[in-house]
């Protein structure tokens, strides 16, 4: 099972992730933060890419509203987050009031369609590897947080 801070670093690097391409993205890659998320739930690295390559997929200044998978994995990085100040403070109770919007949250609004969504991607084979990979990558974790809700009760 993910320690907290590993769920809360999973939940920001795939917000990010699924956010329109940009420096902020490549600047994460190059930092490594992809491979250290692959790691913690045991899968392969991501795929090399291209800088040039990645931003060609949109441009920064689009004027399409930002992705609704981003803006739930952001929500569910401030829940996790709330749940770990909760913990550094000692204070149970907001901890676990924290995880149990987060069980709600994944298990009514995330799980039933995210599955559908990744299917999609890896077989659009015009999609960047990359988001391939990031699928396969949020699925895994999802899974991990299936199994974190099924303990919590």
């Amino acid at each position: 099972m993910l320690h907290v801070s590993e769920r809360k670093q999973l939940y920001r690097f795939l917000a990010q992730l699924f956010v329109y391409p940009d420096q902020d993205l490549l600047a994460s890659l190059c930092r490594g933060e992809a491979d250290v998320a692959a790691r913690l739930i045991d899968l392969e690295a991501p795929p090399l890419f291209s800088q040039n390559n990645l931003l060609e997929l949109s441009p920064d200044n689009s004027s399409e509203p930002p992705d609704y998978l981003a803006t739930e994995l952001e929500f569910l990085y401030y829940l996790v987050e709330q749940e770990e100040e909760a913990l550094h403070r000692r204070d149970v109770e907001e901890a676990r009031d924290k995880s149990l919007k987060q069980k709600m949250f994944i298990s009514e609004l995330l799980n039933p369609w995210v599955s559908i969504f990744c299917r999609r991607v890896e077989q659009d084979h015009a999609a960047h590897p990359l988001y391939r990979w990031g699928c396969r990558l949020l699925e895994r974790f999802c899974s991990l947080e299936r199994e974190w809700i099924e303990r919590l009760h």
